[in-house]
C-alpha cells in the first residue's frame, strides 16, 4: 500500500479516536464546557471561537464558530474540532467525541482519478471492515474540479457519518477534506461541513 493512501487512512478511521483523545487533554488543559445537573453539556463561547479563515501552505479554509484548530497528526496540514456541539449520542458522550474536520495534501501519482478511488475504497475497507461508502458526485470549488463521497461506519457501537471532498490541485496534487460526525448528529453537521467545503481555496 502506497504512503499516500496510509495517509488517508489515517485521517479517515484512526484519527475519530485520536480526535477524542485531543478534546480531552485540551479539555482537562483549558476547559470549554459545564455540565448542567442532568449531565448535558453547556457550550461555553470565547474569543478564541469566533469563525475565521485558516491559510495553510497552499490552500485556505474557513474554521467555523464554535472551532478549534488542534495539533494535527503527522502527515496532516489541519484538524479542527468543534468543541462546542452538543453530541446526541450518548455513547459518542461518554468518549467526549466531537464533530472534526481534516485537511491533507495527497497526490494521484499518476493514477487515473478512478482507479485512485478504487485504491482508497479498498484500503479503507481493509481497516474497517463493513464501511459502507455511497453519494458520490461530482462538484467544483473555487473553479477547481472536485468530488465527494460519504461513508458509513460503526465503531465501539457508535454509528459515524464521514464526508470526503477530493479537491484536484496543481500537476498532481490532491486535496482531501475528511469531516467526521455521528449519524444521530449528521443532519445538523452536513450544512457545516459543505460550507467549509465551498470555502477551500488553493493557494
Amino acid at each position: 500500500m502506497k504512503k499516500t493512501e496510509k495517509t488517508i487512512i489515517i485521517v479517515v478511521v484512526a484519527v475519530i479516536l485520536i480526535a477524542a483523545i485531543l478534546f480531552l487533554v485540551k479539555k482537562q488543559e483549558n476547559p470549554l464546557s459545564m455540565s448542567t445537573g442532568e449531565n448535558n453539556p453547556v457550550a461555553i463561547l470565547d474569543q478564541g471561537l469566533q469563525v475565521r479563515d485558516f491559510l495553510g501552505d497552499g490552500f485556505g479554509v474557513k474554521i467555523p464558530q464554535g472551532w478549534k484548530e488542534q495539533v494535527a497528526p503527522t502527515g496532516v496540514s489541519l484538524m479542527a474540532v468543534d468543541v462546542t456541539s452538543l453530541v446526541n449520542d450518548q455513547r459518542a458522550q461518554q468518549i467526549n467525541f466531537h464533530p472534526y474536520y481534516t485537511v491533507t495534501l495527497d497526490s494521484l501519482a499518476g493514477t487515473a482519478r478512478e482507479q485512485y478511488m478504487t485504491n482508497i475504497k479498498r484500503d479503507i475497507s481493509l481497516v474497517v471492515p463493513g464501511i459502507v461508502f455511497g453519494n458520490e458526485n461530482d462538484l467544483e470549488i473555487n473553479a477547481n474540479q472536485a468530488w465527494a463521497m460519504e461513508g458509513d461506519v460503526i465503531q465501539n457501537e457508535i454509528a459515524f457519518k464521514l464526508l470526503m471532498v477530493f479537491v484536484k490541485g496543481k500537476n498532481d496534487d490532491l486535496w482531501v477534506l475528511s469531516f467526521n460526525t455521528t449519524k444521530a448528529d449528521w443532519d445538523r453537521d452536513s450544512a457545516v461541513f459543505t460550507e467549509v467545503a465551498q470555502s477551500f481555496l488553493i493557494r
